[in-house]
C-alpha cells in the first residue's frame, strides 16, 4: 500500500505520453493550423485594401437566399475534405494534408486582421459571430479528417519499403480498417460538413436578421 502513491505520481506522465502517442497526429495538424494563422495575421496590414474589400463581399453574400448559404459553406468543406480524402489513398500525398491546414489558418487569420483594420462595427460583429464559429467548426472537422488520411495513408507509405520494414511498423493495427472503413469515415466527415454549413448559414442568417 505504501507504493501506491509512487506509482500515482507516474500515472500522469503515463497517461501525457500516452495521449500524445494516440493523438500526436492531431497536435500536429492543430500546429499546422496555428502556424497558418499567425502567418497569416503577419501578412494582412491595414494597407492591405483588397483583403478588406473581400472580407466586404463576404458581408455582402449574406443578402443571398439560404439555400445558396448552405451551399456555398458546404461546398467549401467539402472541396477541402475531397483533397484530404484522396490524399490518404496515396503514398506519398502526406505533405497535403498539413498545407491544408496551414491554408486554412493563414485565411482565418487574415480576415480576423482585416475585419478589424476595416473599422466598421458590422465587419467585426460578422468575425465573431459567423466567422469564427464557422471557422471552429471547420477546423476540428479537417484535424479529425486529415489524421484519419494520415493514418490510412501510412500504410501505403510502408508498402514502399522491403517487407521486413513494414511489418515491424505498427500501421497494421490502427483502428481505421480497410478501404470500407475509411470510406464510411469520410461520409461522417461529409455529414458532420454539411451540419457545420447548415449551423453557420443559421449564424448568418441570424445575423442578417439583426441589421448586420
Amino acid at each position: 500500500m505504501r507504493f501506491a502513491p509512487a506509482r500515482r505520481r507516474g500515472y500522469a506522465k503515463r497517461y501525457l505520453r500516452h495521449q500524445l502517442g494516440q493523438h500526436g497526429v492531431e497536435l500536429l495538424l492543430a500546429a499546422a493550423f496555428l502556424l497558418g494563422v499567425l502567418l497569416g495575421c503577419q501578412m494582412t496590414s491595414e494597407e492591405n485594401t483588397r483583403l478588406v474589400e473581400q472580407l466586404n463581399g463576404l458581408l455582402s453574400a449574406q443578402q443571398g437566399s439560404f439555400l445558396m448559404q448552405v451551399v456555398g459553406s458546404f461546398a467549401a468543406v467539402a472541396a477541402l475534405l475531397l483533397i484530404l480524402f484522396l490524399s490518404g489513398l496515396g503514398a506519398v500525398f502526406q505533405p497535403l494534408v498539413p498545407l491544408v491546414l496551414f491554408w486554412r489558418g493563414m485565411g482565418f487569420g487574415a480576415l480576423g486582421v482585416c475585419s478589424y483594420a476595416a473599422g466598421q462595427p458590422s465587419n467585426t460583429l460578422y468575425y465573431l459571430l459567423v466567422l469564427l464559429p464557422r471557422a471552429l467548426g471547420e477546423v476540428l472537422l479537417l484535424i479529425c479528417a486529415g489524421g484519419c488520411a494520415l493514418r490510412f495513408s501510412s500504410r501505403f507509405f510502408c508498402a514502399l519499403f522491403p517487407k521486413e520494414i513494414s511489418e515491424q511498423t505498427p500501421v497494421r493495427q490502427t483502428p481505421q480498417g480497410g478501404l470500407l472503413g475509411y470510406l464510411l469515415r469520410y461520409l461522417i466527415f461529409y455529414f458532420l460538413g454539411g451540419s457545420v454549413a447548415l449551423l453557420s448559414s443559421l449564424l448568418e442568417f441570424a445575423f442578417s436578421l439583426m441589421g448586420g
